[in-house]
């Protein structure tokens, strides 16, 4: 996962201008346990004691939700048909094995395969958001909240061609449902609800 974030910043840096690099100089990603103490932060900005640069923060739990939200259903159907079909799941490489040329088409193989590719594309895509929402909270740090939304919104789709925040929304719609409000937060504790709100009305994802 953190090979994913660093490839993403990688991407999203190369679509900004000469000035917003300067600004973003020194900063780095980190992923782990973003708030050791109160309520849990799913993103935090940590400015470092130098002039420049600083840290930006990603809660494991936050990656690891939005991957699982996504791949469960698509994961849990390869792995069912892999044991049908006589193939070990600990063991799957992709491959289409000899034994199986009974029971399932090349053709049907690779379809089956790609499913779990979207997957992976799809939690990528969301990936782009959320790493474009911190490097704008860097950027524009006297900015509204929707503003930092909408210029999230345009990064990602300069840098990856399309933007997409359902996977994002339906993480945090699961944590309004089922997390008291001051246990978590998406940049602050309680404001889960408020994104979900801002996400749901952005124009462009």
């Amino acid at each position: 996962m953190a090979d994913i974030v660093d490839a993403v910043y990688t991407s999203l840096r190369q679509s900004l201008s000469v000035t917003e690099s300067a600004q973003l100089k020194g900063w780095s990603f980190t992923e782990g346990a973003c708030s050791t103490s109160g309520a849990r932060i799913l993103l935090v900005k940590q400015p470092a004691v130098a002039p420049t640069g600083g840290q930006m923060c990603i809660a494991s739990l936050l990656l690891v939700s939005v991957f699982l939200k996504n791949a469960n259903p698509h994961l849990m159907t390869l792995h069912d048909d892999l044991v049908r079909w006589g193939v070990n799941p600990r063991t799957f490489t992709g491959q289409y094995e000899p034994q199986i040329s009974l029971q399932v088409t090349q053709e049907d193989w690779n379809a089956l395969v790609g499913m779990a590719g979207n997957a992976y594309d799809a939690y990528v895509g969301s990936v782009y958001f959320i790493v474009a929402y911190q490097m704008e909270r860097v950027l524009l740090p006297n900015a509204s909240a929707v503003d930092v939304d909408n210029a999230a919104a345009a990064l990602v789709t300069k840098a990856n061609n399309a933007c997409h925040v359902e996977l994002l929304k339906s993480v945090l719609q699961d944590g309004v449902d089922h997390a008291p409000k001051d246990t978590w937060g998406y940049y602050t504790s309680g404001d889960g609800g408020d994104e979900l709100a801002r996400l749901t009305s952005l124009g462009g994802c």
